[in-house]
């Protein structure tokens, strides 16, 4: 998902780019994006998964493992 939303904002990006910058006609431009729309997820790939386990470690944490100073209090009865 996050290689997803970073794609699109980085395609974005480059078209607001190209649109206020070039005089490129519309199908170069879209040929452009098109590369940059394959390329970009390829490149991004390990980042986007490093992004994606972290947004998952902060929202389900691993439980505390054995040996681990802190011990939850254990209820009886």
């Amino acid at each position: 998902m996050a290689n997803v939303v970073a794609t699109e904002v980085f395609i974005l990006i480059i078209y607001f780019a190209l649109l206020l910058l070039t005089t490129l006609s519309d199908r170069t431009t879209f040929i452009i994006l098109f590369a940059f729309a394959v390329a970009f997820p390829l490149i991004f790939y390990h980042h986007g998964w490093s992004m994606w386990l972290a947004m998952d470690h902060l929202i389900e944490a691993l439980p505390p493992s054995e040996n681990s100073q802190y011990h939850p209090r254990k209820r009886v009865g």
